[in-house]
């Protein structure tokens, strides 16, 4: 049975809510295959935002293990890759198929089972916090790591599944910008929420607002949900960036309108964007 080749989007993936929205197209294109090899067409594809890798990770692996599909490059697409795209996969991504070195400016491309906190955290240090386009100040970086480790920590909560953690980044020093990002595809925010609130929060976007809300958490008799929040006021203080995306809502702290519906895809990723010049 021949393979079937279906293009990843046009022009550019990034960090947006447009970006979003080609990588939940390609998803659409894929799910009503079952048990085929897909070959992933990059044929008018630009560029694609190293932390956006997470998120495309994310959908190859829900689509393998709910659609049993596989995935290739389509051959003719080398040296196309070749002349606009080597970057992309210098961070790891799809590097069973493409091996190349991994650039200094990636945040690695990996995949956390839901009980590796330890190798978490390392990454985290390491990896984002060790990136040379992170700027933090010294005593700023246990907080952090903290931070990182309870939004990590939560996905167990609000997730509800066993399927791992996606991260990848990448520091774009023309624009003084680190962007990262996290997925998980378990059921996303809304259904424990809602059933924490018994029902008063019914929609995506509430159960957004309500989980940033200083005094909300769905853990009963202990503190929690702060690791969010305070990444959030992190980024706030820094002229940085938090995009959330779950259910069918994209969230931003930088909206001045409210968040943007887009495509649903089962899970919760989380796009932050660090000011380097900060």
């Amino acid at each position: 049975m021949s393979d079937i080749s279906i293009f990843v989007g046009k022009g550019a993936i990034d960090s947006t809510s447009i970006g979003y929205r080609k990588l939940m197209g390609f998803y659409l294109s894929c799910t009503v295959f079952y048990n085929r090899r897909i070959s992933l067409d990059f044929l008018g594809l630009k560029w694609i935002n190293g932390n956006m890798c997470a998120l495309f990770t994310a959908i190859l692996h829900k689509l393998n293990r709910e659609n049993g599909l596989t995935f290739d490059i389509n051959k003719a697409n080398y040296s196309y890759i070749k002349d606009n795209l080597s970057l992309l996969f210098r961070n790891g991504f799809l590097q069973d198929i493409i091996r190349t070195p991994y650039l200094k400016s990636s945040v690695i491309l990996s995949v956390f089972g839901k009980d590796e906190d330890s190798k978490f955290i390392d990454y985290i240090e390491k990896q984002l916090l060790g990136n040379i386009g992170m700027k933090i100040k010294e005593e700023q970086k246990q907080d952090m790591i903290d931070n990182f480790l309870e939004v990590f920590s939560n996905v167990q909560l609000h997730a509800r599944t066993e399927e791992p953690v996606f991260a990848c980044g990448q520091h774009f020093p023309h624009e003084g910008k680190l962007h990262f990002t996290l997925v998980d595809v378990g059921v996303g925010y809304l259904p424990p929420i809602k059933e924490f609130t018994n029902g008063e929060i019914k929609t995506a976007e509430h159960a957004i607002i309500w989980a940033l809300n200083d005094k909300n958490t769905t853990k009963k008799d202990a503190p929690g949900g702060m690791g969010l929040k305070n990444l959030l006021k992190y980024c706030n203080e820094t002229k940085g960036e938090l995009s959330i995306i779950t259910g069918d809502t994209f969230w931003n702290n930088k909206f001045k309108m409210g968040p943007i519906s887009v495509p649903p895809f089962c899970g919760t990723s989380i796009h932050l964007i660090f000011n380097c010049n900060n």
